[in-house]
């Protein structure tokens, strides 16, 4: 009966490691909110069990040169660093610069996490910009992110760029020593389960364990995810569709060139403004003609009567 009572619980526990590996994408703060509570029933049974022998192994501890235990980092641990870059552009050929892009991110290894675009295409006819704008969001290699970013910047005039960082290194490595802690307490569970003798015992070791493996899971999870944001770092492009680009002055104006540029700016706003009024009037000529000529009609016509009424006095007089 024993062993038909462990066989079925260690399928029980094989099911629900496979069942937690699905489940490797989660944080590990919600490990902390949903593990079991198994403290007090472990204490009730410390009389049959000595689960202090659990922990009996302490996780390693890294050594500096003294051979005392050193809280930094061993120096041929590789550090883990997440990149982001954020790029501003604008372009005359917008077009070919999407393409260019996703050319350029398939060619180099990376893929495209998100693709955004707004806005129409401009008209080439006025010249009217039809604010076409796109966000992309691409995931390349770390090792070749600056061959893309500076193929990004040589398409497009650059309005601004912006590089984040973020250690992650020391978190990376407190989550790999838990994970070590955690194999650890998992076998000491195994090897106690299998001493186990009734079935309060195997329960309480069974939730403990369950416990167990969904933090090494959700851990492990943690782990992965750093790896892909390690090794991929992310760029952020906002690519702006122009008539012309903006100038990027290398210093600032003096008072004369400020002059001379509110003047050139003055004319070029009154010459689109009367091109603009001429627009307009000739668009509206369609629409004034009937009125037009209802209007001559009806001044025609009162003239007219009032000649009429003229004459006929003048008759009358006579």
């Amino acid at each position: 009966m024993k062993k038909l009572i462990l066989a079925l619980i260690t399928a029980a526990i094989l099911i629900t490691s496979i069942l937690f590996s699905a489940s490797c994408a989660k944080s590990s703060n919600s490990s902390k909110s949903e593990g079991f509570d198994t403290t007090k029933e472990t204490t009730n049974l410390s009389k049959r069990y000595d689960y202090d022998e659990i922990y009996d192994e302490k996780e390693p501890e890294p050594q500096g040169e003294d051979g005392k235990a050193d809280a930094s980092l061993p120096k041929e641990a590789t550090r883990k660093v997440i990149k982001y870059v954020t790029l501003t552009l604008e372009t005359l050929e917008y077009d070919k610069v999407i393409e260019a892009l996703k050319s350029k991110c398939a060619a180099s290894g990376g893929y495209i996490e998100s693709a955004n675009e707004t806005g129409v295409a401009i008209n080439k006819s006025d010249r009217k910009s039809g604010e076409r704008f796109a966000t992309l969001v691409f995931r390349i290699p770390a090792d070749v992110m600056g061959d893309f970013e500076n193929y990004a910047k040589s398409l497009s005039n650059v309005l601004s760029s912006k590089t984040d960082t973020k250690d992650v290194t020391d978190s990376y490595f407190d989550i790999e020593a838990r994970l070590a802690s955690l194999e650890i307490q998992k076998e000491r569970y195994l090897e106690l389960l299998e001493r186990a003798e009734d079935m309060e015992s195997i329960v309480v070791l069974t939730n403990a364990l369950t416990d167990v493996l969904y933090q090494i899971e959700s851990h492990t999870g943690t782990l992965k995810r750093y790896d892909s944001l390690v090794a991929y770092s992310t760029i952020t492009i906002n690519l702006y569709e122009v008539i012309e680009y903006t100038e990027q002055p290398l210093r600032d104006p003096s008072f004369a060139e400020r002059i001379s540029n509110a003047f050139s700016k003055s004319i070029k706003a009154f010459i689109d403004l009367c091109a603009d009024i001429a627009v307009g009037i000739t668009a509206a000529i369609p629409f004034l003609v009937i009125p037009a000529l209802a209007v001559i009609i009806v001044i025609i016509i009162y003239c007219s009567r009032k000649k009429n009424k003229k004459a006929a006095s003048q008759a009358k007089e006579q």
